[in-house]
């Protein structure tokens, strides 16, 4: 009887130690998302997304025609005074082009962080417009570091 009860007790725990692990691995799968989606504003069909640089909240136009990351010289001026980038994050001059092929000269600086959701994406190219009146654009260059990226226009999400 001894023996009978002591199998009974072996085979359970054996049971319960199979479940459990498949419970286990079950319930990891379920809370682990590879995803991550960040709202999107679109007006007029122009899609914003809410960026961090440096730490600081910022709304970037989604521009898949735009090679870099591009910001105005007027915002270039607020963001080296409030110091959210600073003058030893230039990287040089360089040469741009509009979409309408001409181009001009204008300079570059080094993004240590860019944080989109809950992604940082370090040391990111940024050129400066000599326009004030540019607006802020999350380039290809940027994009593509994200991997997989899906922009739903439908539920005005990207995913990532």
């Amino acid at each position: 009887m001894y023996m009978k009860n002591f199998i009974v007790i072996i085979i359970t725990t054996f049971i319960v130690m199979v479940i459990g692990a498949k419970l286990s691995h079950k319930d990891n799968v379920n809370y682990v998302s590879t995803i991550t989606e960040i709202p999107i504003k679109t007006v007029d069909n122009i899609s914003y997304v809410n960026i961090s640089i440096n730490g600081s909240k910022s709304t970037f136009i989604i521009d898949t025609g735009c090679s870099d990351m591009s910001i105005s010289n007027k915002d270039l001026k607020q963001f080296l005074n409030k110091g959210i980038i600073k003058k030893s994050d230039f990287l040089g001059n360089v040469t741009c082009y509009n979409a309408d092929g001409l181009n001009y000269n204008c300079s570059s600086y080094n993004i240590r962080n860019v944080t989109i959701g809950y992604k940082t994406l370090h040391n990111i190219k940024c050129v400066v417009s000599n326009y004030n009146s540019s607006p802020k654009l999350l380039g290809t260059s940027v994009l593509k570091q994200l991997e997989n990226i899906k922009i739903d226009y439908k539920n005005n999400i990207i995913a990532f």
